[in-house]
């Protein structure tokens, strides 16, 4: 499928300034150069034989009974004790996989110390339903064993406290994804909500670290000039795991075409969210599961299937949560954000219908698995391995 380099909506000031100047004709033959060079690694036979499955055959229900079904990231709020009933449901719900937030900028730094020895201690007790994940193997035994393989990630480095060797900390802690800031401008670079300058020095040595020690680089809630500067930077393919279409809903979290193009030109994929107030606007008669087809599909006609994903940032609203939201109005500005219960989440148990909603639109089998978790595990890989 085509990838469509026309930009179908004007960036708003200041992101229109920015990226009038990053998408010259210079910037797009780069990002296509670079493509072309990755190609033959990212089709890597290893890669491929990893998780290779015919899926052609299946109906819809062995389809997402037999797929690899990969949450790039749920929004349990990161606390102690942490957030059972929410990682449950995403277990019952039928998930192979989910990461889960255990900090972030919102959050003093120190604080993901113990969120992430709570969830190291929790799955070490419950082995019979849970796995923590170091690598894709475990991912794998997970979907062969009945339960769900757990992974951790951080949103912002200032969990990193200026110190670049904390990332190898963290990964040795079980952490497998890092985004770079949350909403605001952080030491890393620029957050949705932010200045949009783009990457700093000090992000640009974070993601070769984190490239080195096997972690995924997340350009979710960044500003457009800095996830396309993450995507430039990074030697591995990253992810956006959780933002959905600024074309089709002009909300600041969500992500213009130029950002997902970059992302998919690093091998990398884009995970459709559900939160209501990042799909619609209020007074929207559309269904939670038809806004998630409609970004599927623009993702899909934009990138290609194969760089498309979930990345559902489900939880329940906690007490402690919507008491952050009331006082941290720097993260959520009022004028985006009315308060936690204005997000609305959408029922974790909404995203297996996918596969059917999918199938009805003619996509096929092997476009739908790759959508509910392959394409995600693929770039786990070639970042873990």
């Amino acid at each position: 499928m085509a990838v469509v380099l026309q930009r179908q909506k004007k960036l708003q000031t200041p992101a229109q300034r920015v990226a009038d100047l990053t998408f010259s004709s210079r910037h797009i033959n780069l990002l296509l150069d670079r493509h072309r060079r990755l190609r033959e690694w990212y089709w890597h036979p290893t890669c491929k034989g990893l998780i290779a499955m015919d899926v052609t055959q299946f109906n819809v229900n062995e389809l997402f009974q037999k797929s690899i079904v990969w949450d790039a990231h749920c929004g349990m709020d990161p606390q102690v004790p942490i957030d059972v009933n929410s990682l449950e449901r995403i277990r019952k719900a039928g998930f192979t996989f989910v990461s889960t937030n255990v900090g972030y900028d919102v959050l003093p730094w120190h604080d993901t110390f113990p969120v992430i020895a709570g969830y190291r201690k929790f799955l070490s007790q419950n082995t019979d339903k849970y796995i923590l994940v170091s690598s894709v193997a475990d991912v794998l035994a997970a979907k062969r064993e009945g339960k769900l393989a757990v992974s951790m990630d951080i949103e912002g480095v200032s969990a990193l406290d200026g110190k670049i060797e904390l990332v190898e900390t963290y990964h040795r802690l079980g952490v497998r994804q890092i985004s770079f800031v949350y909403n605001k401008d952080n030491a890393g670079g620029s957050g949705c909500h932010g200045s949009d300058t783009g990457i700093t020095q000090f992000g640009r040595e974070v993601v070769r670290e984190m490239n080195r020690v096997g972690m995924l680089v997340d350009g979710t809630h960044c500003s457009p000039k800095m996830s396309i500067d993450m995507a430039e930077t990074s030697s591995k393919p990253i992810v956006i795991s959780h933002s959905n279409s600024r074309v089709l809903h002009d909300h600041p979290r969500n992500i213009w075409n130029e950002q997902a193009i970059a992302c998919a030109h690093t091998g990398g994929v884009i995970g459709v969210t559900g939160i209501r107030l990042f799909l619609a606007k209020p007074g929207d008669a559309t269904s939670n599961l038809d806004l998630l087809v409609r970004n599927i599909d623009h993702y899909c006609e934009l990138v290609g299937p194969q760089h498309v994903g979930i990345g559902t940032d489900f939880a329940e609203i906690t007490n402690a949560l919507a008491t952050r939201f009331e006082n941290a109005t720097d993260y959520w500005p009022f004028e985006h954000y009315q308060g936690a219960a204005s997000l609305e989440f959408v029922d974790i148990e909404v995203f297996p219908q996918l596969t059917a909603a999918l199938s009805a639109k003619g996509y096929s089998n092997m476009d739908i698995s790759g959508i509910l978790g392959g394409n995600f595990m693929r770039v786990a890989a070639a970042n873990w391995e």
